[in-house]
């Protein structure tokens, strides 16, 4: 079940570079079924950490490696810029939100921390995972500044809901199964995984966008 629960999140997060294509390419995608597979990626997203009875701790390592692949797959970079001027956006414009988005992930980062030694790890993964599908969602309904303006805040939530507490999350793991001493090992290996992700993720998207 997790495994078909890893290939539909995945499914999810690509149809969202749907959105980030020119308008003059989005008439070759189905709309309404990227809308439902983003529906699904968003509970998907919260059913990923989600505890259960039998909640296996071990099962943690191989989950922060498809995490870290998905999570860096940025098929959008390639192709963002000319998503926002697709919808009339200059580029002083884009870079004003780039800098809004830095600033914001600037601000949340240290109540987000706090959050996260004080609500626990899980919740704030998953708190960041609907924030930034809700994120996801306004971006692809937005169609101006201000509704871009909202994505970017949402998105820095993500980020800062995430940045650190996976690794936290990771290490009280590895102490809790007695393989504390693996966990620059494993990290070493996640985050090999999310730059070649990340690579790969940025090629295919240009080429796709082409």
């Amino acid at each position: 079940r997790e495994i078909v629960f890893l290939f539909l999140s995945i499914a999810g997060y690509l149809t969202w570079f749907v959105y980030v294509l020119p308008r003059n390419l989005r008439e070759f995608f189905p709309g309404r079924l990227c809308e439902m597979t983003i529906g699904v990626f968003c509970l998907l997203s919260i059913r990923f950490f989600t505890k259960r009875r039998t909640f296996n701790m071990q099962s943690n390592i191989w989950k922060f490696y498809i995490l870290s692949i998905v999570y860096n797959a940025l098929f959008m970079i390639p192709v963002i810029v000319l998503f926002f001027q697709e919808n009339g956006l200059t580029l002083h414009q884009i870079f004003l939100l780039q800098s809004i988005f830095s600033l914001a992930l600037m601000i949340f980062e240290i109540p987000t921390g706090y959050l996260s030694d004080r609500w626990g790890r899980k919740n704030t993964i998953v708190s960041g995972s609907i924030f930034g599908v809700i994120g996801i969602v306004v971006y692809a309904c937005s169609s101006g500044f201000w509704g871009f303006f909202t994505a970017e805040i949402l998105l820095a939530l993500l980020v800062s809901f995430h940045s650190g507490t996976k690794d936290a999350m990771l290490y009280d793991t590895l102490l809790e199964i007695n393989r504390a001493g693996e966990y620059l090992k494993i990290t070493g290996q996640k985050r090999f995984l999310g730059f070649t992700s990340e690579a790969i993720a940025s090629i295919l998207g240009g080429l796709l966008a082409t």
